[in-house]
């Protein structure tokens, strides 16, 4: 079954679905689970001529040229919008923030999203719809996180990257890349490992720049 017949009711295809078979069919050890998860964030596959900028068209965009953490930043949100003392506080779609500034139809020339390991889910919900708000992006500079911070938060310390983390973070990528999204730029934090290898290691975070080429102007 193509990705044009995998629809939601809608009408748009379930891309986290679609992306999904995807990985089934590579049918990868868990080792080239770990492989593949790490050359989907570090293998830059738009470039554009510029060290210091994206181009998209007319357009130029900072890369990311620098890195930097502070602990106390590290432990403040953990996946489902729930605070380190269990506070829960409100969170909007991006459609319902697009709409907020303005910006309900047409083409969004930038967005940023740092929501310290809440993207994952965020992103499944809107592949699974067909992508939403997200296929009008041009670019978008997110922050991606495998440290699993649930354990940290409840007091069990640091886990481990799992397989079955990796699968999904992965899925998820597959899916960014059936939307139209190419990596044009990424940086991670070598001494911030949650799984080394002795050739590569896949950070706890990594800073990365897409661009979407379905979306007009993007050459």
């Amino acid at each position: 079954m193509s990705c044009e017949e995998e629809r939601r009711p809608g009408g748009r295809p379930d891309l986290l679905l679609a992306a999904e078979r995807r990985l089934s069919q590579l049918q990868l050890s868990s080792e080239e689970v770990f492989r593949a998860l790490h050359g989907s964030l570090s293998a830059v596959t738009l470039r554009h001529g510029c060290s210091s900028v994206a181009r998209v068209g007319g357009l130029c965009t900072c890369q990311v040229t620098s890195w930097s953490h502070g602990d106390s930043t590290w432990r403040g949100v953990s996946d489902g919008a729930k605070m380190a003392r269990g506070a829960t506080f409100p969170v909007r779609s991006l459609a319902a923030l697009l709409e907020l500034i303005g910006a309900a139809d047409g083409v969004v020339d930038y967005v940023k999203l740092d929501v310290e390991s809440s993207e994952w889910g965020m992103f499944e919900r809107l592949l699974a719809a067909g992508g939403g708000a997200l296929g009008r992006v041009r670019q978008l500079a997110v922050e991606l996180h495998l440290r699993q911070w649930e354990a940290e938060l409840t007091g069990q310390g640091a886990t481990p990257l799992t397989e079955a983390r990796a699968r999904r973070c992965l899925r998820v990528l597959f899916g960014l890349q059936l939307l139209g999204f190419q990596l044009a730029g990424s940086l991670h934090g070598e001494s911030m490992c949650v799984l080394r290898r002795d050739d590569f290691c896949v950070s706890a975070a990594y800073e990365t720049l897409w661009v979407n080429t379905n979306v007009s102007g993007v050459s």
